[in-house]
């Protein structure tokens, strides 16, 4: 995502905290080869589709997964966890 690129990623219990089925990648039932097998070749099929998907996955990720963005959530929960943020 960070490349510009749209994600093909095996569905799991966080897939959809990080990506917009549609939007920026493809969320894919976990162990279903072909269906990973059809959203690869839609994208590469789509040109167009895969600039506008990957372009949302950019700026998913500059907006909200940068290094300090994490550092930041990371000291929220350490501050909560400890009870300095009451």
């Amino acid at each position: 995502m960070w490349h510009g690129r749209p994600v093909v990623i095996a569905d799991n219990v966080s897939a959809s905290d990080y990506i917009s089925n549609g939007v920026d990648g493809f969320i894919v039932p976990a162990g279903n080869a072909e269906q990973v097998r059809r959203r690869v070749l839609e994208l590469w099929e789509d040109p167009a589709l895969a600039a506008r998907m990957g372009e949302a996955a950019r700026g998913k990720v500059a907006r909200f997964y940068t290094h300090d963005q994490w550092k930041t959530r990371m000291q929220v929960l350490a501050a909560l966890a400890f009870g300095q943020g009451r």
